[in-house]
C-alpha cells in the first residue's frame, strides 16, 4: 500500500483518493473478519463486512465443495487408486474452509479459556501447545511427506527419451508419458527434434489450431470420424490410432512409437500383431511398423532390440513401495517400467507357443522355440522375483496373471530344455548352446510354480491349478536334492 500511494502523490490528487478509498475499504473488511474471529462469528460487522454473510459464504462454499464438486461433477472410478489420488486434489479447497473455520474455534476457546490458562500466561502457555502440535506434525508425516528422493519422473522421462533417436515421431496416450516427455524436451532441452503428440488431445475439435501452427512439422493427422473416442479400448480410439498409423508410417517406417498405455492389450495377437500393425516392445513404449507378408518369421530379428532396451531398464525404478503406494506418480513410474518386461515376455511367450505348434511339421524351429521361452521365462520369471511378497505390486495388471503367465513359461522352457537334452545326444550343435540351461531351468519352474501355487486359489481358476499342481508334485516332490 504505501508503494501504491507513493506512486499515487505523483498522479494528482484524484488517484490518490482512489487509493485512499481502496485502503479505508481494506480496513473496514479486516475489522470485520477480526470480529468475526473474536466474537465466534455473532458480533454484527463494520462497514461492508457483515459476519453472519461471511459465516454463511464459507459454509456454503465448503457445502459445494464437498457435496456438488465431490459427489456430483467428479465421474472418477475411484475404487481405482490413481483416479482416487487424482479425485483427492481437490480436497484442497474445503481443507481450506475447514482451517479457517479451525482459526475461529481458536478464537472461541481463547474467548472461554479453562481456569488453567491465566490472562497473563495465555500467549506462553498457547505458544508452546502451538509449538508442540507443529512438532508432532512433523514428526508423524516426515518420512512420508519427504521428497527429497522423488526423481523418479524425471528418471522415467529420461529412460523413455533415451530409447527413442530424434527425427521420431513419439505419440503419447497417458498423462504420466505425456507431461514428463513434454517438460524434459521443452525445459531442459532432451531430445528437441522428436515429434511429440498427445493421443489424448487428437480427437477435440480446437486440436486443430495446434496443427495449424505447424509446431508438428509433416506428420499427417486423418481426419476425425465420428464416434471417436480417448479410452483405448473403445473401437472410435483404436480406429483413430490406426488410421493415425498409415497415414504416417511412410515418412516413420522405422522410428514411430507409442506409449504401452495407448494400445489395447486384448486386441494383440501372438508376436505383438495389434489390428494389422506390429507392437515390437521398445523399453517403455513400443515401435510401430507396417509388418510384413511373412512377419512371423522375421519376429526374431526385433529380439535382440527389444532386449537391448529391457537391459537399459533393468537399474531404472526397481523399487518405490513402501513409500510410494498406489495412486502417486511415482508408484505409476515403477509400474510402467514393469509393465515393459511383462509385456516383453508376453511377446516372447505367445510367439513361443505359435512356433511351438508348427513343430511337428518343421522340427528345425525347435531352436527357435527354444530360444522364445528362455526368453520369456527371463523376463516373467524375473518380475515374479522382484515382485511378489513385497506388499503392494507395482504392475498395471493383476498379480495373479502374471504369476500365472510365467509359470507356464517356466514349464514350456523346462520340457523344453530336457527335449533339447534328448536331441544334443543326437548330435545338434545349435540346440546343445541353446538348451544347455537345466539346471536353471528347473530351479526357476520350481520356484515359479510354487509361487502360483502359493498366491492362487484353486476355485479361482481349477483347472490351471490342477494342472501346476499335477506337475509341481511330479517333477519337484521328493527331489530336492537333484536341484
Amino acid at each position: 500500500e504505501r508503494v501504491v500511494l507513493k506512486g499515487e502523490k505523483k498522479k494528482g490528487g484524484k488517484k490518490k483518493k482512489e487509493a485512499k478509498e481502496v485502503k479505508e475499504e481494506r480496513d473496514d473488511d479486516e475489522a470485520a473478519l477480526k470480529e468475526f474471529a473474536s466474537t465466534g462469528g455473532k458480533g454484527k460487522g463494520k462497514g461492508k463486512g457483515d459476519n453472519n454473510d461471511l459465516k454463511a459464504a464459507l459454509l456454503l462454499t465448503l457445502f459445494f465443495y464437498v457435496a456438488i464438486w465431490n459427489g456430483v461433477f467428479s465421474n472418477l472410478p475411484l475404487e481405482v487408486p490413481m483416479a482416487y489420488a487424482v479425485h483427492s486434489r481437490f480436497w484442497f479447497q474445503p481443507n481450506m474452509i475447514m482451517c479457517m473455520f479451525v482459526g475461529l474455534g481458536f478464537s472461541i476457546f481463547l474467548q472461554r479459556r479453562p481456569n488453567w490458562i491465566g490472562a497473563r500466561e495465555t500467549p506462553g502457555r498457547l505458544g508452546v501447545i502451538v509449538v508442540l502440535i507443529a512438532a508432532a506434525i512433523v514428526g508423524l508425516r516426515y518420512k512420508e511427506a519427504d521428497r527429497s528422493d522423488a526423481d523418479f519422473n524425471s528418471v522415467y522421462g529420461k529412460a523413455m527419451l533415451d530409447s527413442i533417436d530424434d527425427g521420431s515421431l513419439l505419440l503419447s496416450h497417458t498423462d504420466l508419458d505425456w507431461n514428463t516427455v513434454r517438460y524434459l524436451r521443452k525445459c531442459e532441452g532432451f531430445k528437441p527434434g522428436i515429434v511429440h503428440v498427445s493421443a489424448q488431445l487428437l480427437p477435440y475439435p480446437w486440436f486443430q489450431r495446434q496443427i495449424d501452427t505447424g509446431m508438428f512439422g509433416d506428420v499427417v493427422f486423418p481426419e476425425i470420424l465420428p464416434g471417436v473416442s480417448t479410452s483405448r479400448f473403445s473401437e472410435g480410439n483404436k480406429v483413430l490410432l490406426e488410421r493415425f498409423f498409415e497415414a504416417n508410417h511412410q515418412k516413420y517406417p522405422k522410428n514411430m512409437f507409442v506409449d504401452m498405455q495407448g494400445i489395447s492389450d486384448s486386441d494383440i495377437q501372438p508376436g505383438g500383431i495389434w489390428r494389422g500393425w506390429l507392437m515390437i516392445p521398445h523399453g517403455l513404449v513400443y515401435r510401430v511398423e507396417k509388418p510384413t507378408v511373412n512377419v512371423l518369421n522375421e519376429l526374431p530379428n526385433y529380439f535382440r532390440e527389444t532386449e537391448e532396451e529391457l537391459e537399459k531398464l533393468q537399474k531404472v525404478l526397481v523399487n518405490v513401495t513402501p513409500k510410494y503406494s498406489s495412486g502417486s506418480w511415482e508408484f505409476a513410474c515403477a509400474s510402467v517400467r514393469n509393465d515393459a518386461f511383462y509385456q516383453a515376455g508376453l511377446n516372447f511367450l505367445t510367439y513361443g507357443l505359435e512356433v511351438g505348434k508348427a513343430l511337428q511339421k518343421e522340427p528345425k524351429l525347435f531352436t527357435l522355440y527354444l530360444d522364445c521361452l528362455r526368453r520369456s521365462t527371463e523376463s516373467l520369471a524375473g518380475l515374479v522375483d522382484v515382485l511378489v511378497g513385497q506388499g503392494e505390486v507395482a504392475l498395471s495388471y493383476p498379480p495373479s496373471d502374471l504369476v500365472k503367465n510365467a509359470a507356464l513359461s517356466s514349464v514350456k522352457n523346462l520340457q523344453a530344455n530336457v527335449a533339447a537334452k534328448k536331441i544334443e545326444g543326437e548330435g545338434a550343435e545349435d540346440v546343445r548352446i541353446i538348451g544347455s540351461g537345466m539346471e536353471l531351468a528347473r530351479k526357476t519352474a520350481k520356484v515359479v510354480v510354487g509361487a502360483y501355487l502359493d498366491v492362487t486359489l484353486e476355485e479361482s481358476d481349477p483347472g490351471s491349478f490342477r494342472f501346476f499342481k499335477g506337475f509341481y508334485e511330479q517333477e519337484f516332490q521328493g527331489k530336492e536334492n537333484e536341484i
